[in-house]
């Protein structure tokens, strides 16, 4: 479990970086020299194996390996996996703003640059295994969301980087929650299809009653299936997307605000 500074645990995203079968610059074996890690760190393996140390400690990673590291951990490894990982800080703090923009990548060591590390995770082990369909959704979401750059992509950041924590740390025991993975599999597009006609229906009155019966489900597993894919509720995810809406049309067009 987080200790108890989760209280105060309010995520800020500072950096995403993805590497795939695409687009990956090196080879098999390269050496990733040791570095210190300067922010929090959340890496999912999507793919491949290789080997990551971990203050010392080598284990492999492979697809569905979750690495958490703190600010402060010496890592090192060989590549040969593919990842995605999310740098962020454990909350938001203005006087780290500098720290926030620099352009410097996350995997160059600048003590200048490095977070505090107060123990959000001090009992929580550097690697967890999972494989689970939604935990690498969400990885892709915050990626896609992250690289659209939008100013108020932050609370979207942070309510998928606060779903993956709650599906990996769900006991004292970190024990890994493991959800329906077929079902998982087999609602994905329906969910995927009702999220776009909600995005082109945005000015209607919708319901979940209607929403449901469209995906030919009931209204209480088509709720629990859209927050799971998704990572809000079919009610916060439509007032949020009005707000992104109305947001773009009073900075874009002449409308006013009646």
């Amino acid at each position: 479990m987080i200790n108890d500074n989760q209280s105060i645990f309010n995520p800020y995203i500072i950096e995403v970086y993805c590497i795939n079968e695409k687009n990956v610059p090196y080879p098999v074996e390269t050496h990733f020299e040791e570095r210190v890690v300067k922010f929090y760190e959340l890496e999912l393996i999507t793919g491949g194996n290789g080997t990551i140390i971990t203050n010392g400690e080598t284990a492999k990673a492979s697809k569905g390996d979750v690495f958490l590291r703190e600010p402060g951990t010496i890592v090192e490894g060989y590549s040969g996996y593919y990842f995605i990982v999310i740098m962020f800080d454990a909350f938001y703090d203005i006087s780290r703003k500098g720290i926030y923009a620099s352009s410097s990548p996350y995997w160059i060591t600048n003590e200048k640059e490095m977070l505090s590390n107060i123990g959000f995770f001090k009992d929580v082990p550097y690697k967890l295994t999972t494989f689970n369909y939604e935990i690498e959704y969400l990885f892709k979401s915050v990626f896609n969301e992250f690289i659209k750059n939008q100013q108020n992509c932050q609370l979207i950041l942070k309510a998928h980087l606060m779903n993956i924590l709650n599906l990996l740390l769900v006991s004292p025991e970190n024990t890994i929650k493991r959800i329906n993975t077929r079902s998982f599999e087999n609602n994905y597009e329906i969910i995927k299809s009702s999220k776009k006609y909600i995005d082109n229906n945005l000015h209607k009155d919708l319901t979940l009653l209607d929403l449901a019966e469209r995906c030919g489900v009931s209204k209480n597993f088509y709720c629990k299936i859209f927050k799971s894919i998704i990572g809000l509720s079919p009610f916060d995810y439509i007032i949020q997307s009005r707000m992104n809406t109305a947001k773009r049309l009073l900075t874009t067009t002449n409308m006013k605000i009646i």
